[in-house]
Order: C-alpha cells, then sequence, then structure tokens
C-alpha cells in the first residue's frame, strides 16, 4: 500500500516535468532557433516562428499583426502576410493594385522553392525558381520575422541542447 502512495507523487511529478520542458522548448523556440546550426539555404528561425507564433513574445510597438485563426499568420504594413497555410508549405503573399497577385512559396525547412505571380483577370501565372526572386522572398521573410525574433527573451533555464538533439537533423 505505501509503495502506491509513494509511486502517484513520483508520477505526477515526471508529468509535470515532461509538460515543464515542452512548454519551454514552445516558448522560447524563436530563441533557440536562431541558435540552432543548420544548413545554408533552410531557415529554422521562419518555421518555429510561424509553427509557435501564439506562444512567443511579440514587439509592443511594430507594423505587424497577427491571425491565429486556422493557420498562425504576420500580417506586416497591410501589404502582405506570411502564413502556415498548409504544412509542409509556407506561402507569402501580397497583392498588387495591377490586378496581379505574388506569392513565394517555401517548404517545411525554409528552403526557397518558387515565386508565382498570377493575373487575376486571365488566370495565367509564371513561375520563377532564380536567385533574384529567392532574394527577393527571403527580404520580405526577413522584415517579418526579425522583429519578433529580435524581443525573444533568453530562457531562465536554457535547454538549447534538447532543441538541437530534437530539430537540428531536420535542417541539416
Amino acid at each position: 500500500m505505501s509503495k502506491n502512495w509513494f509511486a502517484i507523487p513520483v508520477i505526477l511529478l515526471a508529468l509535470w516535468g515532461c509538460y515543464t520542458v515542452s512548454f519551454n522548448l514552445v516558448r522560447h523556440s524563436g530563441y533557440y532557433a536562431q541558435h540552432l546550426p543548420h544548413k545554408k539555404g533552410t531557415d529554422p528561425e521562419l518555421i518555429f516562428t510561424l509553427k509557435h507564433l501564439y506562444y512567443l513574445e511579440k514587439p509592443d510597438n511594430s507594423n505587424l499583426r497577427y491571425d491565429y485563426d486556422g493557420s498562425n499568420t504576420i500580417i506586416v504594413n497591410e501589404e502582405y502576410f506570411i502564413d502556415n497555410h498548409q504544412d509542409p508549405k509556407i506561402l507569402l503573399s501580397r497583392a498588387n493594385s495591377n490586378s496581379t497577385s505574388t506569392s513565394y512559396q517555401f517548404d517545411n525547412k525554409g528552403q526557397f522553392i518558387t515565386k508565382r505571380i498570377i493575373n487575376r483577370t486571365t488566370s495565367k501565372s509564371q513561375h520563377s525558381e532564380s536567385s533574384e526572386s529567392k532574394e527577393e522572398a527571403m527580404a520580405y521573410v526577413e522584415r517579418a520575422i526579425r522583429p519578433i525574433l529580435d524581443v525573444q527573451p533568453k530562457p531562465k533555464h536554457n535547454l538549447q541542447w534538447l532543441f538541437n538533439l530534437i530539430y537540428q537533423r531536420k535542417f541539416q
């Protein structure tokens, strides 16, 4: 009987510990992603900022607005938005005044895939995978996520080693 009473607090303590560790990894994923070793061309900062946007610190005075309904979305100056639309795709879209829509598509590692320009009146589309398109897309991404990443606090209990152990393989 006394073994059962001893086991209950141990189990509860283990569950609390697992919850605390997983919440730390989510809450500070923006900080950890900035320090995650990764292959050139991948962008863990983009992936984890969008994935855990609700839990990350946000800048007080910025040109960003957030929408958590459905998928996590960062709206920049009401000009364009970055959203975690469908896994593994991330779309960066902006509407032009000349009835065209431009989107930049990334994979689940944050690697640029393609730029797509759609004429909404004729429904014709153009694709580009050029380095200029990639630089353009990355400039939009940087403008959106940098203010968020700049305000991420250093965790009291730094679990960078565990974050790296779990996620580093994905970005290599």
